[in-house]
């Protein structure tokens, strides 16, 4: 049995394969639609409509949101701070 002692392989850059974006995107009134849906004149439909709006407005992913905190929002500035985002990030958006 010959074994080769160094792997040749190693230094090569697979191809990566292609990134689209989504073909279909909600039209307005889709997306007035969906945020109609949340009762918000219950507490909890209030709390829903407010993930909805900030989901839509600033294209957090779900885990940004999850670990979203009041010291990551700055009213003042309308901004909101994403730690750790895409690629270990952090941005305000």
């Amino acid at each position: 049995m010959r074994i080769i002692p160094v792997d040749t392989g190693a230094a090569l850059e697979l191809p990566r394969r292609p990134q689209h974006l989504p073909h279909a995107v909600l039209a307005v009134s889709e997306v007035e639609q969906v945020l109609a849906q949340p009762d918000v004149a219950d507490p909890m439909g209030l709390r829903d409509r407010a993930v909805l709006e900030t989901l839509y407005s600033t294209g957090m992913r779900r885990a940004e949101l999850l670990y979203l905190s009041l010291r990551d929002l700055d009213i003042g500035r309308g901004v909101v701070l994403i730690r750790e985002g895409k690629g270990g990030r952090t941005a305000w958006c």
